[in-house]
C-alpha cells in the first residue's frame, strides 16, 4: 500500500512540474517543495530519512556547479526525495537522453557542436560558457520517465 501512496504522490507532483515547464519554462517552487516534504514523510524509517537528506545536500553542492537551471535541479531534489537517489538518477539521466535525442533529431548539426562543447569544458573543468539560444522545458521529459519507471515498479511488484 506504501508504494501505491509513494507513485501516486511521484505521478502527481512530476505531472504537475512538467504542465507549469511546459507552459511557462519554469517550474515553480509551490510544486516541488511540498513534493519535497511529502517524499521525506514517506519515508519507512530514520536512516531512509537520512539517506535522503544526505542526497538533497549532495544535489545542492552539486547545483553550485551551475550545470543544471535551479528549477531542474529542485525537480530532480524532489524526485530523490520520493524515490531515493539512485533512482532518480536513472530518471534524470533518461530524461535528459530523451531530450538530447529530440534536439538531435531537430536540430542535429547544432547539438553535436553543442556537446562537443560540452564535453570539452567538462574535460577541462571549466565552467559552462553556453550561450543559450532557446530553452527547452525539462520536466515533461521527468515526467514521461518517471511515468514508465512507476511503470516498471507495479509490473515488478506484481510479478515478483
Amino acid at each position: 500500500m506504501r508504494n501505491i501512496a509513494v507513485f501516486a504522490v511521484l505521478i502527481l507532483f512530476t505531472l504537475f512540474a512538467a504542465l507549469y515547464d511546459r507552459r511557462s519554462f519554469r517550474i515553480p517552487n509551490q510544486v516541488v517543495f511540498p513534493g519535497m516534504l511529502a517524499g521525506l514523510l514517506l519515508s519507512d524509517s530514520l536512516p531512509e530519512l537520512g539517506l535522503k537528506l544526505l542526497a538533497l545536500a549532495a544535489l545542492y553542492l552539486f547545483g553550485m556547479t551551475r550545470l543544471m537551471e535551479a528549477g531542474d535541479l529542485k525537480l530532480w531534489m524532489m524526485v530523490s526525495c520520493i524515490i531515493g537517489f539512485t533512482d532518480s538518477c536513472l530518471i534524470i539521466l533518461f530524461a535528459n537522453l530523451f531530450l538530447i535525442l529530440k534536439i538531435y533529431v531537430e536540430k542535429p548539426v547544432e547539438t553535436a557542436c553543442l556537446l562537443k562543447t560540452v564535453f570539452v569544458q567538462l574535460y577541462s573543468l571549466k565552467r559552462m560558457a553556453i550561450a543559450k539560444e532557446k530553452g527547452y522545458a525539462f520536466a515533461p521529459y521527468v515526467f514521461c520517465v518517471t511515468f514508465v519507471y512507476v511503470l516498471i515498479q507495479i509490473v515488478r511488484l506484481m510479478f515478483l
